[in-house]
């Protein structure tokens, strides 16, 4: 049996809003443990499943990536010398 766990936002949890790679997303709250959820891809967050403070399980969804417009948050690659 796996125990719920409350969700917390790190970064706005609005549609629409930037994320970098490896940048901490939400945060899984239990009475033991904290667990970071990052992004797997630079993205925009396409929508979002779960409300700060909503109880979730384990394989819950939390929210969906758009990574085909992750160009759009990463800086642009340095000029070649």
């Amino acid at each position: 049996m796996h125990s719920p766990f409350s969700c917390r936002w790190s970064a706005p949890a609005e549609v629409g809003s930037p994320v970098q790679r490896d940048q901490t997303v939400a945060v899984l709250e239990t009475d033991k443990v904290n667990v970071d959820i990052n992004s797997p891809e630079d993205g925009i967050l396409q929508e979002v499943y779960a409300n700060p403070g909503d109880t979730v399980e384990v394989d819950a969804k939390l929210f969906k990536l758009n990574i085909s417009a992750g160009s759009a948050c990463a800086p642009p690659p340095a000029a070649l010398a």
